[in-house]
């Protein structure tokens, strides 16, 4: 991807307007995942968690690699509440048709840790290379 400003910014998007309670009620069926952003064969979507930890918000991500090559992924996840911004840097890899989620594969967070609302989510730097297959 080539840089500068506005390959930067991948994918931003706004949940200001979604209702968190009943978000944080829906199963995660893969209906329930909302997408950020694809680009080449990786999807990123997330769920949003209403008191995820019994007070703040929560977010987790998934990546589905829906190519038939083994990828590299690295980004910067956004997270945003009014003029506040959470940063946090995303790294990993994927065999073709495999997807990773979740707080073991470090895609889930908390970002405001003082029960401040996330507002959008979104993602930076999105970089995405093919690897050669495992023998």
């Amino acid at each position: 991807m080539p840089g500068g400003p506005a390959a930067g910014l991948v994918g931003l998007l706004l949940i200001g307007g979604l209702s968190t309670s009943a978000l944080a009620q829906t199963p995660p069926g893969d209906w329930a995942w909302k997408s950020v952003v694809t680009q080449d064969s990786v999807a990123i979507r997330y769920l949003f968690y209403s008191h995820a930890d019994n007070v703040n918000n929560g977010v987790v991500l998934r990546l589905d690699n829906r190519g038939s090559a083994r990828i590299a992924f690295r980004f910067i996840a956004l997270f945003r509440s009014g003029g506040a911004q959470a940063e946090r840097e995303v790294s990993g890899q994927l065999g073709a048709g495999e997807s990773v989620t979740g707080d073991s594969d470090g895609l889930f967070f908390i970002p405001f840790a003082d029960g401040r609302s996330v507002e959008q989510i979104g993602v930076r730097g999105l970089r995405i290379r093919k690897l050669p297959p495992k023998h």
